[in-house]
């Protein structure tokens, strides 16, 4: 049940983040950070890890959700 509670908390900051940046930063202009050494751009990956196109969202969700679950067997 912990790996499902950590997993949840870990996509729900990812996609408040999202949301943030989505609503408070212009598409392609970047942001520093930390000078000229770390800089945050906005951009959008249409795909999954890498831009990788591969069966679609529903396919990457119910594998996602698989793999928790079978995380979690092995974790036991």
């Amino acid at each position: 049940m912990r790996v499902l509670f950590v997993s949840l908390v870990a996509v729900l900051i990812d996609q408040i983040t999202k949301l943030l940046v989505k609503f408070n930063f212009e598409y392609g202009k970047s942001h520093d950070i930390l000078g000229d050494v770390v800089r945050l751009t906005y951009i959008e990956n249409p795909g999954m890890a890498f831009g990788i196109q591969f069966g679609g969202q529903i396919f990457f969700t119910l594998f996602a959700g698989l793999a928790t679950v079978i995380d979690r067997k092995s974790v036991v």
